[in-house]
């Protein structure tokens, strides 16, 4: 999926990104290896931010041994220059964003309980008054 996005960012001219997603691939063309250098130009090959960038979150053991050299270099970079090495955690299965729909329909049925309390309310004051008006006339 990275490669399918790096080559859709190459050819929108955004290569900062494709040099992104093109990061952990072997520079097998002059375009790959042109768009990493840009890339780790514009981040001063800061390893902290390649991997703020990345977020990787996969299993380290399916990458192929270039990648992972790449990223552990990138890791070891960050340690020397800040101290730590960002880890993200694995992505939950429901998000935030599916969490907080959630919350937002549980309010709509008491939105609409309180809107009908309101309005019978509304209607036996209204038939009280005119009851009264029709009384007093």
């Amino acid at each position: 999926m990275r490669k399918k996005l790096a080559e859709i960012y190459f050819q929108s001219g955004f290569y900062d990104r494709a040099g992104l997603f093109w990061m952990l691939t072997e520079p097998r063309t002059e375009n790959i290896k042109k768009c990493q250098e840009i890339y780790l130009s514009t981040v001063n090959n800061s390893g902290n931010k390649i991997l703020h960038d990345f977020q990787f979150r996969g299993d380290e053991n399916m990458l192929n041994e270039y990648a992972k050299t790449k990223l552990h270099n990138f890791q070891t970079d960050s340690l020397e220059k800040t101290g730590n090495v960002p880890i993200f955690k694995e992505k939950s299965k429901y998000s935030k964003r599916k969490s907080n729909i959630i919350t937002d329909n549980s309010k709509f049925p008491t939105f609409i309980f309180f809107t009908v309390i309101i309005s019978i309310i509304s209607l036996i004051i209204l038939g009280i008054y005119k009851l009264v008006e029709i009384l007093v006339a």
